[in-house]
């Protein structure tokens, strides 16, 4: 929207707004565990895939204050790797980011930033078949891939180059519906969750005609409670 800091949109495929984007990280190819791990069932599998990511199709709105340190983003989209059903939206699905940010002109941190964040992806778990195979688009009884936590940022030193600490925490939960067991038909005894995230550190030295940064990050997953009662936790 012209001149308005508090009401942008944007229309098609993008990166939804993440608390640490998944397709420019300094690790290059390892991803989030946070953003796609999936309970799951040994042997069986996960109607849903949503990796968080992964880019989406749809509508984004989005704003800040004047001074850019208070942010929020709402996510209406598709899950791009939904079979689909006959909905509106094949996979209706949402995100929201909210975000509050603090500069400090003394001591050693420069910044800070708290966040919290939440997705909600819808997948069908019954379909028309056609010679036994999935028809897509005409998928039904929508279940959902839920994903919701907090954030925290710290710049320490002066704004140019500082240590920049990340700590990203979120709790999952996969609908049972979404479970299935090795025959493919079966679902699991109950709804899968997990608790996840990530903490990593970035420092750039300052050095002149020298750029170089030193980074390093933990990523942590742990099932909550396992789709098979009979699991180990």
């Amino acid at each position: 929207v012209k001149d308005s800091d508090w009401l942008n949109i944007r229309i098609g495929q993008h990166e939804i707004d993440l608390p640490a984007s998944g397709h420019r990280p300094l690790s290059l190819s390892d991803s989030y565990l946070l953003y796609s791990y999936h309970p799951g069932v040994p042997g069986g599998s996960n109607l849903s895939a949503f990796d968080m990511g992964e880019n989406q199709r749809g509508i984004e709105f989005l704003g800040h204050n004047a001074t850019d340190l208070t942010r929020y983003s709402i996510d209406v989209f598709s899950a791009h790797d939904s079979l689909g059903s006959r909905n509106a939206l094949s996979s209706p699905s949402f995100y929201g980011h909210f975000q509050k940010y603090f500069r400090f002109k003394d001591g050693p941190i420069s910044e800070a930033e708290m966040g919290v964040w939440g997705v909600q992806a819808s997948y069908p778990t019954e379909f028309l078949t056609s010679g036994g195979a999935p028809i897509p688009g005409s998928g039904s009884s929508l279940q959902s891939s839920t994903r919701y936590g907090v954030e925290a940022n710290v710049w320490i030193g002066p704004t140019a180059a500082p240590l920049h600490l990340d700590l990203v925490y979120g709790h999952g939960v996969d609908k049972r519906g979404l479970l299935l067991t090795a025959d493919g038909v079966m679902t699991a005894d109950r709804n899968g969750t997990c608790n996840s995230g990530f903490f990593e550190a970035i420092w750039e030295p300052r050095a002149d005609m020298l750029h170089w940064s030193v980074f390093g990050r933990y990523d942590i997953v742990r099932n909550q409670k396992q789709p098979l009662l009979a699991a180990p936790s």
